[in-house]
């Protein structure tokens, strides 16, 4: 179940993503966190996070992700929600899940994301490198014990971090997604990352990296979207 996404791709076919969780989640009335954005949706709205991936499964979407681009342990604890990072994760996990179940579609994948975002997105708030990586880890243990088909890191855009969260994902021993923010250098038009200008796109897939996953939605502010963000 799930994987029909890579026999879509080996055919040289486009393989259809979903959109945005949190822009869909706001105009559907949720209120974001502004510690961790759309990751508390799962504790209070988990009806409205499974109805947005059964609308994205009806628009056609053959890869949905789980609302937990703001879910690892980092980022619901300044939410105040340290103590229900196990159960908000288990319930977007159980959302994507429910919402390929009721649409009938075997061959729908769930990727679980990951994403290396600080908490409050306050890029001075990082933890030592152990505890961040053990953040991570968590998650990624969830998503896989949680029956995702494989995971997406999203909105990759530094060298310090984004590896941290690629190698809890890759330990998982499931496909993993490499999904890059990235803009062109306002000067050099070089391709470079969207929050650290000095960063070349290059250094963002790291060889060590991508011989090991698969590269997914490169996402280009402000000239190109790969992936709708709804």
């Amino acid at each position: 179940m799930g994987n029909a996404w890579k026999e879509t791709l080996d055919g040289g076919e486009v393989l259809l993503i979903d959109g945005g969780m949190g822009t869909e989640l706001q105009r559907r009335g949720v209120p974001m966190n502004l510690e961790a954005w759309s990751g508390t949706a799962a504790r209070w709205h988990a009806d409205t996070v499974q109805k947005v991936h059964e609308a994205y499964i009806r628009a056609g979407a053959q890869v949905i992700i789980t609302n937990t681009f703001g879910t690892n342990r980092l980022m619901l604890e300044a939410a105040g929600l340290g103590e229900e990072v196990v159960q908000i994760n288990q319930q977007a996990i159980q959302s994507a899940l429910r919402a390929r179940e009721r649409s009938g579609e075997e061959s729908i994948t769930v990727a679980g994301s990951i994403s290396p975002s600080p908490p409050r997105f306050d890029w001075t708030a990082y933890p030592a490198k152990n505890v961040e990586l053990d953040a991570y880890r968590e998650l990624a243990g969830l998503l896989y014990e949680g029956g995702v088909d494989l995971i997406v890191l999203e909105t990759m855009m530094d060298d310090e971090h984004s590896p941290l969260a690629m190698e809890a994902a890759l330990e998982t021993g499931l496909p993993v997604w490499l999904g890059v923010s990235c803009s062109e250098h306002p000067e050099s038009g070089d391709v470079v990352s969207f929050s650290r200008q000095e960063i070349n796109f290059a250094v963002l897939i790291n060889v060590n990296y991508i011989s090991r996953c698969m590269l997914t939605h490169v996402r280009m502010l402000p000239k190109r979207i790969c992936r709708h963000r709804g």
